[in-house]
């Protein structure tokens, strides 16, 4: 998984497709480590690149830092309480922090991804966009925490979605003016309401406010 962003002391992440996966892993295998070797905790600052990998087992998080100074570069791992594994220092040089980042951007921006893309709309309008990986972690982000806190119940009769956001095989239905939305799945549908700021999160990442009607 690639962190795109973080909320308080979660992380926003969005999966990487297997393409996407072996072309990272491919560069961070390439670096060379040899000059690399156990160190204290680092000075806050840099350029940095974070992964999340996660097994049947056990999740991890990867980071690659490059030091204010451009002199050293840093390998943390951390477990889920975010508590530091292993850090390991080395010379500036040995990953491409450029060529990180720029298949970090690649995977922000694929809006082919049939798994982890989507799509939103206004179906009263019939106006429809596609919605990069980037823009699918925030609304799976802010949706799925929703559902976490509070479960709702379905809504009573003349109750209108007007925004419909499609990632992968999952479907959210979005009032666009209280946050109140539905999610449907395999294992049926889920009722939950976005704060005020997820919201406007949601739609901004979505790209529909536009299209809606003033109320």
């Amino acid at each position: 998984m690639l962190v795109v962003d973080r909320r308080g002391l979660d992380d926003i992440t969005v999966m990487t497709s297997q393409e996407e996966r072996e072309r990272i892993l491919d560069e961070l295998y390439a670096a060379d480590l040899s000059g690399f070797e156990s160190a204290s905790p680092r000075e806050a600052g840099g350029i940095v690149e974070k992964y999340k990998i996660q097994t049947d087992e056990m999740e991890v998080s990867l980071s690659i830092y490059q030091d204010m100074t451009g002199n050293y570069q840093y390998i943390t791992i951390a477990g889920p309480d975010r508590r530091p594994i292993s850090e390991i220092k080395g010379p500036a040089g040995a990953f491409d922090f450029p060529r990180l980042g720029k298949l970090a951007a690649e995977v922000r921006t694929n809006t082919e991804d049939q798994l982890y893309s989507g799509t939103a709309s206004v179906p009263e309008s019939g106006y429809e966009t596609k919605m990069n990986k980037l823009a699918c972690g925030y609304a799976l982000y802010f949706f799925e925490m929703a559902l976490r806190e509070e479960a709702m119940e379905a809504p009573g009769e003349g109750e209108i979605f007007d925004v419909q956001i499609k990632i992968g095989e999952m479907v959210y239905q979005l009032q666009s003016d209280t946050g109140y939305f539905s999610r449907t799945d395999s294992q049926g549908t889920s009722y939950g309401k976005l704060t005020e700021d997820a919201l406007l999160v949601v739609l901004t990442e979505a790209q529909v406010g536009h299209s809606l009607k003033e109320p």
